[in-house]
Formats: structure tokens, C-alpha cells, sequence
């Protein structure tokens, strides 16, 4: 059983009998995408030796109905659950996916060729999950919030514009480039790398970030607006670094599902890959805790266009930075499976730092 977190633990208690009737429910719309009547639900209890007949069904569905676990999306329909009824499902009756060897190596020979904890993999990690899920993949990098800068070097490529290089530790290297109105000459820029190696190498960046200006007071220049210059392109690096930076793959996955195209659902689809935010903040607002993983359902997100969807994520950790991988697809799907995809997915980026 896979240890998650959830704000959303507070559910109405049921009876032995609501709770398997509630199991039929969920795991049969998960397969069908259709709405579950009394009948069906007799059958597969008898299916496992149960024996209720569809009228006592019946009734424990309405009732399961007015504690807000069903719904019934047309008077002639059977029911389907609701945010509730999978958040009940997920927090009680789900069980641990029983995956063999042979499903971990179904996860891990897609990843043979790729070095997954580096940042160039990023969009072979999300396609990896996104193929695996049949979602929508996602994958953010660690921000480097806590990396240490190794060196700094400003380096000339032509009269009168430059390149400042940032070195951090594991080698990740950030660049930006500056451009003066007049030439500036070779030993100034010397002088100024130095200047800046001395006063930000073996920092971290979260550090130079909150005190830049204060690291850079008593630096002398003949060029006051070179030094100028350096602060804001050295805030702006700084910045950027600290972003979260994320890629999705599979947006074409979700289109397979009816209920999430239906009465132009695809244009929430085509909105969620579109608006990276979203996605960033859904991120930011269920990162789990190392180990964990962190499911969201429906409305649980905050966000109408995300009703429709439900969101599995969790963390990894390169050289001690955390960064996030997850999946977003429609609320009817088989968390354990999709959990154990992630969980292999973790470790293989892990393994590999």
C-alpha cells in the first residue's frame, strides 16, 4: 500500500455492505465510463460470493446518493460516483496494485537510453509517464534553489557585449548575456569576474538572490553602469533559476477519454496544456513530501477547469533539490497503477543521480 497525502481526508462513515456496494460503483465506472445501475452491482457481488438482491442495492445506492458518495446523471442512468465517492475510495478501499517485475521492466526499458536526472531529459521523463499513464505526463526540475555557486566568469564576445557565466555545483552552468552602449575594456571585465567570484562562489543561490545588492556595494568600477548592469542581469538569472520550469506530454491521451471531449470538454483539454501556470500552480499547491504521493480529486483543486480531472503527484530528489513528477487525467482512473508508475519513475531518476 503506497503511503499519499490528501487535505481531504474528513468522509461520512459507511456500513460493510455501502462500502462494497460503493467498490462496484467506482471500479466498474473506471472501466466502462458508463453509469453503474443496481443491477450490474448484484452481479458482480455475486460474482464474489455476495448475495444482496438489486432492490437492497437500490436502496444502499440511493442512500450512498443523498450522503453525497453517487450521483445519478440521468433519472434513467445508473450512478456514478463523485469527488467524494473516489476520495473514499482512495483513502479506504484501494488496494496496492500487485505489479510483477515484469511491469517494472516495462517502466524501465523506455528509460534505458536516457540519463533521466538531467535537465535536457525533462521532456523524456513527461513522455515516458504521459506513454505509460496514457495521461498527461509532467515532470518539473529542481528549482537549484539550495545549489552552491562554483564560479562565475564574465567572458567578452565582442567590444561591447559579454557573456556572464554562472557555475554550479554538480555542473549546471546558467548564462545570461549584457550588451553596453560603449566598449569596455578587457582588464575591467577582469577585474569585475574576479570581484564577483570572490563575493558569490561557495554561496548558495537562494543566498545571493536575497542579498545581491548588499554582496555588490563595495565593488570599484570606472564603469558605475557596468556594475549596474551586472545586478539586474544578475537578479534577472537568479530569477529564472529559481522558477519552476516543467513539461507536459500526452495532451493527445486525454482526448481518448469521452467523458472529459464531451459537450466541448476538449477545449478544457487543449486550455490545460496551453496554460503552463495552471499546471505550476497545481504543482506548487500539491507538492507531497518526500516518499509521498499526493492525490488530488475534481474540485479538491480550486480550479473549474480541473473538475473533471484528477491529479497524482510526487517528488524526487537530485543532490538534494526536489523537484515533482505527476499525471493529470480523468477521475476515473486506477490510482494504484497510475501511483506505481510514478513510484518506478522516482526511482529511476534516482538511481541515476
Amino acid at each position: 500500500m503506497f503511503s499519499f497525502s490528501s487535505s481531504h481526508n474528513n468522509t461520512p462513515a459507511l456500513t460493510d455492505r455501502q462500502q462494497l456496494v460503493l467498490r462496484c460503483v467506482v471500479n466498474q465506472y473506471i472501466l466502462t465510463a458508463k453509469p453503474v445501475g443496481s443491477r450490474v452491482v448484484a452481479r458482480l457481488l455475486a460474482g464474489n460470493l455476495v448475495a444482496v438482491s438489486a432492490a437492497t442495492i437500490r436502496n444502499e445506492m440511493a442512500d450512498l446518493e443523498y450522503l453525497g458518495y453517487l450521483i445519478q446523471p440521468h433519472t434513467s442512468a445508473g450512478r456514478i460516483p463523485t469527488d467524494l465517492g473516489y476520495r473514499f475510495y482512495v483513502n479506504e478501499m484501494m488496494t496496492g496494485s500487485g505489479y510483477s517485475s515484469d511491469f517494472i521492466d516495462a517502466v524501465e526499458t523506455p528509460s534505458k537510453d536516457v540519463e533521466l536526472n538531467r535537465p535536457s531529459s525533462i521532456k523524456s521523463v513527461s513522455r515516458l509517464i504521459g506513454g505509460l499513464s496514457h495521461y498527461l505526463g509532467i515532470v518539473s526540475m529542481p528549482r537549484l534553489l539550495n545549489s552552491v555557486i562554483e564560479g562565475v566568469q564574465i567572458v567578452p564576445l565582442s567590444s561591447s557585449r559579454v557573456l556572464m557565466i554562472v557555475e554550479l555545483e554538480d555542473d549546471a552552468v546558467r548564462t545570461v548575456s549584457l550588451e553596453f552602449e560603449e566598449e569596455v575594456d578587457q582588464s575591467e571585465l577582469q577585474l569585475l569576474s574576479t570581484a564577483l567570484r570572490d563575493r558569490l562562489a561557495g554561496r548558495t543561490l537562494t543566498f545571493v538572490r536575497d542579498n545581491l545588492k548588499e554582496l555588490m556595494t563595495d565593488i570599484e568600477s570606472s564603469h558605475p553602469e557596468l556594475i549596474r548592469m551586472v545586478i539586474d542581469a544578475s537578479q534577472d538569472l537568479l530569477y529564472q533559476t529559481s522558477q519552476q520550469r516543467i513539461h507536459v506530454s500526452g495532451a493527445g491521451n486525454l482526448l481518448q477519454y469521452p467523458e472529459l471531449v464531451e459537450n466541448e470538454g476538449y477545449r478544457s483539454v487543449i486550455e490545460l496544456v496551453e496554460n503552463e501556470d495552471i499546471i505550476v500552480h497545481l504543482l506548487e499547491d500539491q507538492v507531497p513530501s518526500p516518499g509521498q504521493m499526493h492525490i488530488a480529486i475534481g474540485s479538491e483543486m480550486g480550479n473549474n477547469l480541473m473538475h473533471g480531472y484528477s491529479l497524482i503527484a510526487t517528488s524526487y530528489a537530485i543532490d538534494k533539490e526536489m523537484g515533482t513528477i505527476g499525471l493529470i487525467g480523468p477521475k476515473r482512473m486506477n490510482y494504484a497503477k497510475m501511483m506505481q508508475i510514478l513510484s518506478s519513475v522516482a526511482t529511476l531518476i534516482e538511481r541515476e543521480e
